[in-house]
């Protein structure tokens, strides 16, 4: 991301040199946590910075290609409790991890994403991203998590 902030800067810097004028303001507002809260422009959003914004540059590396859509995306944390017990009496215990195998499977069974295809972002999508449980061999998990990532297309 740095190399676009710099680009964005470099670009902007030319523009006021240049003494030309714009029909409008530029605004150049650098957030931050893009990946994972969305922090940064959630700040913009809120405190009404992007009112009556007429367009928006967003600087993430594309290969030089230009994108005017993109997909929702919905990050799920899931946790699975059950029961510690010594591997060789798993009877007593309840494993968390085959819990969490059997949720993921009723989910992605159940979760309906439609068939529809976007022109430029094909259809949406579902994934298992990480999954995290157990101690040790031996040990029938008590917990399990996993972290779920889906992407809905526009409409």
């Amino acid at each position: 991301m740095k190399s676009g902030l710099a680009a964005m800067a470099e670009a902007a810097t030319i523009l006021a040199r240049s003494g030309g004028s714009l029909s409008g303001d530029l605004i150049l507002a650098f957030t931050y946590d893009e990946t994972h809260g969305l922090q940064g422009a959630r700040r913009l959003l809120e405190g009404g910075y992007l009112e009556g914004v007429g367009a928006v540059l967003v600087g993430e590396p594309s290969g030089l290609d230009v994108f005017i859509a993109e997909k929702d995306a919905l990050w799920l944390e899931c946790r699975v409790h059950g029961k510690t017990a010594h591997s060789s009496m798993p009877h007593l215990g309840q494993n968390a991890v085959l819990e969490m195998v059997r949720f993921l499977g009723r989910v992605k069974e159940r979760l309906d994403l439609g068939t529809e295809r976007h022109p430029l972002l094909d259809k949406s999508s579902f994934t298992v991203s990480t999954i995290r449980g157990g101690v040790a061999i031996n040990v029938i998990p008590d917990a399990c998590e996993a972290e779920l990532d889906i992407h809905l297309i526009p409409g």
